[in-house]
């Protein structure tokens, strides 16, 4: 690359004085090429002290991963300097300073630009610093965009038919810009011109906004709610221990990296392939806001491929599915039973039919008289279960029996569960065929076909909820009883 240099442009020197305002924040640089960002990267280096990191495209993966989170880190770096690659793909919402060190000219490319740092996790006002020198280029992109298109103050819209239809007009004028008072006077024309325009559109998109939508999907109560409820979820230790135990348990070396991060190395586990752990390895947490702050780290939710994937390994697996257990008893001498049903529909995916009877799990516990008793047990106790198996009556007449008796308890069960998970859908299909049948009479907008496929759907529904599939999942024979009495 022909080297550029900027050590003595003032743009330079102002971006030391905002370094200095801003004290401790985060400042994130966007240019339009490689070669001004090293250019500026080196003016920086030569004349402000500040720890900054570079993001370009001659850099590779790992290189942009590793600047990346050097600037998301709290003691990392504050300015990060980025060419236009820099506008795509990568998130900073944990800033709030964005210099545009120059404009481009697609406005679309500038909303990438402040979508960088516009994203979900944002709570604080974004400040967009655009330094030009007047009576330069870049006086015209910054003036167009701002007194034009008021793009740096609210989300631009319309913005293919703006470019489509000033670009070139605005293209020409920049380069020939020197200030004069023709050229200032032919500025001051396009934007008043540009600003009718935009209004125009912004009343068009206005007109064809569908507010009986908007109304309906603007739910604050029930937004509230599933905030709360993600909140308490991110919050509760049960899943990262779960998780860490499965992974221990197939042998995934898990480094512990502090702050509820963890990296995992897939190396030597006792599956061929883990589920949705890369060769390389994986760096996850389950702190939300970490996760929002680093584009290298996955949040590990119950929804991520290797939470996901780990507990289907574990759950389809054989591992758990019998055991056996002491109940510790000094008056009574029985055998019981713990089996865990799951009670699960069989539809196509398509029909979502575990919104209303997702997988769920049918506990019974019985006694050898094939009583359901209470659903509390003791601590067991490990042993042997050869003795009480070695009984023929009771291995090959009394397990087989009272598992037949659980099978009707759990029958009993899903009934239950069914009659509930099929009244629930009913009534929320309904209400949205009705809601759409009234709105039909005074809204043409809404086609016949959407009521014909929310019926069809509500049919389909019926049927899958009424043939849903009971397996049994586990089994756990108990001794009741002292332990001697079923030693060998």
């Amino acid at each position: 690359l022909e080297r550029l240099s900027l050590k003595r442009d003032p743009r330079i020197e102002w971006l030391g004085r905002l370094l200095e305002q801003t004290v401790d924040e985060k400042v994130l640089l966007i240019c339009g090429s490689l070669e001004k960002a090293l250019a500026i990267e080196r003016a920086v280096s030569g004349s402000i002290a500040v720890k900054a990191a570079l993001f370009h495209e001659d850099l590779n993966l790992v290189q942009r991963d590793r600047n990346a989170a050097w600037f998301a880190e709290e003691d990392g770096a504050r300015l990060l300097i980025c060419s236009e690659i820099g506008s795509e793909g990568r998130n900073f919402q944990f800033a709030c300073h964005l210099v545009l060190f120059d404009l481009p000219l697609n406005p679309e490319l500038l909303e990438q630009r402040i979508g960088r740092l516009d994203r979900i996790g944002q709570t604080r006002t974004i400040h967009i610093h655009v330094p030009h020198i007047q009576g330069g280029p870049h006086e015209v992109l910054a003036r167009w965009y701002h007194e034009g298109l008021d793009a740096f103050e609210r989300n631009l819209q319309g913005a293919d038919a703006l470019l489509r239809e000033f670009g070139d007009e605005v293209l020409e004028l920049a380069r020939a810009f020197t200030g004069s008072p023709d050229q200032q006077a032919a500025l001051d024309k396009l934007i008043s011109r540009s600003a009718v325009r935009h209004k125009r559109i912004l009343r068009d998109l206005e007109d064809g906004r569908d507010r009986l939508l908007e109304l309906n999907s603007n739910r604050p109560g029930i937004a509230a709610e599933m905030v709360e409820s993600i909140q308490a979820m991110d919050e509760s230790p049960e899943l990262e221990n779960f998780i860490l135990d499965i992974l221990d348990h197939y042998l995934v070396h898990v480094e512990d990296l502090g702050q509820r991060t963890y990296l995992l190395d897939g190396r030597g586990v006792s599956t061929e392939s883990f589920p949705g752990l890369p060769r390389d390895g994986l760096m996850g947490t389950f702190d939300r806001a970490r996760a929002l702050r680093r584009e290298d780290m996955s949040l590990l939710t119950s929804d991520h491929p290797v939470v996901n994937g780990s507990v289907e390994l574990f759950l389809a697996g054989d591992h758990g599915n019998c055991s056996f257990g002491i109940w510790r008893d000094e008056e009574q001498k029985e055998v019981c039973i713990e089996a865990i049903f799951v009670l699960e529909t069989l539809a196509p995916t398509a029909l979502h039919a575990d919104r209303f009877l997702p997988p769920t799990p049918l506990r019974v516990l019985l006694n050898q008289k094939k009583e359901r008793i209470s659903d509390e047990l003791p601590e067991l106790e490990e042993g042997s279960a050869d003795k009480l198996l070695d009984n023929g009556m009771i291995r090959r007449q009394l397990i087989p029996t009272m598992l037949e008796a659980a099978k009707a308890i759990a029958d009993k069960d899903a009934e239950t569960l069914i009659a509930e998970a099929t009244s629930t859908m009913t009534r929320q299909m309904q209400s949205e065929i009705d809601r759409l049948t009234v709105l039909r009479e005074v809204n043409d907008h809404v086609r016949p076909q959407e009521i014909d496929l929310l019926k069809q759907h509500l049919g389909e529904l019926r049927e899958a909820l009424a043939n849903p599939r009971l397996r049994l999942d586990a089994l756990r024979v108990i001794w009741k009883g002292q332990p001697e009495d079923i030693q060998a």
